[in-house]
């Protein structure tokens, strides 16, 4: 495991907070960096450890006392600018461009406790086609079953701005998607004006490209 101003070229490696398995609470700049020397490898995998941030503006839903961000020299992104909060168990993909590097950056105000620990998987496209996510899509599901949250959802504020695809592997011999509330939590979804497809700027919503698809409450 390393800490600030590090790198590697590892297929696997973890980024942690600098005394992790304890809180810091100072104001920092913390960042990795990882090198991407195999030419087979197309993507990366960030799995959040353990993530907890100061949340997101309670009025505004942005992150401004403590963000962590990712900065990429793939064209597209990885389709959001920055993540705060509570993010323990969320994961998201990254795509990357063979011999570039890929810098990963936590930037805290101080004043409150935060810790992080992020398992950094360099995802060989030849190798492990079954790991590689749809291109497109911030999350990937492979499991048959599980739990998709949004983030920063442990946190009770959601955070604004965000626009991604989160994506679940279709597994052998089926033929639907079934989405059950979880007992105790909120789960909503409402029809905008005029038949719009998508949500419009300044509103939130979700996108269920899928031919069936069956909600339990």
């Amino acid at each position: 495991m390393k800490s600030c101003h590090n790198s590697t070229r590892a297929e696997v490696s973890y980024f942690v907070n600098p005394l992790f398995p304890l809180d810091n609470d100072e104001a920092s700049f913390c960042d990795y960096r990882v090198d991407i020397v195999n030419p087979d490898v197309c993507q990366l995998r960030l799995d959040f450890e353990k993530f907890s941030l100061r949340g997101p503006h309670k009025v505004f839903g942005v992150c401004r006392k403590d963000r962590f961000m990712v900065t990429t020299s793939y064209p597209q992104g990885i389709g959001l600018s920055d993540l705060c909060g509570e993010n323990t168990g969320q994961h998201v993909y990254v795509n990357v461009n063979p011999g570039s590097s890929v810098s990963l950056m936590v930037m805290t105000s101080g004043g409150a406790p935060y810790m992080w620990k992020i398992k950094i998987t360099q995802i060989d496209c030849k190798k492990d086609s079954a790991l590689v996510a749809p291109n497109g899509c911030l999350q990937y599901y492979t499991d048959i079953s599980g739990t998709i949250q949004s983030f920063n959802y442990m946190g009770r504020l959601y955070q604004a701005n965000l626009d991604y695809a989160i994506c679940i592997r279709r597994s052998l011999n089926t033929c639907r998607v079934e989405y059950q509330q979880v007992p105790g939590s909120d789960f909503g979804i409402n029809s905008f004006e005029g038949n719009e497809l998508a949500p419009n700027m300044g509103r939130s919503g979700i996108i269920l490209p899928i031919i069936c698809i069956f909600i339990r409450q």
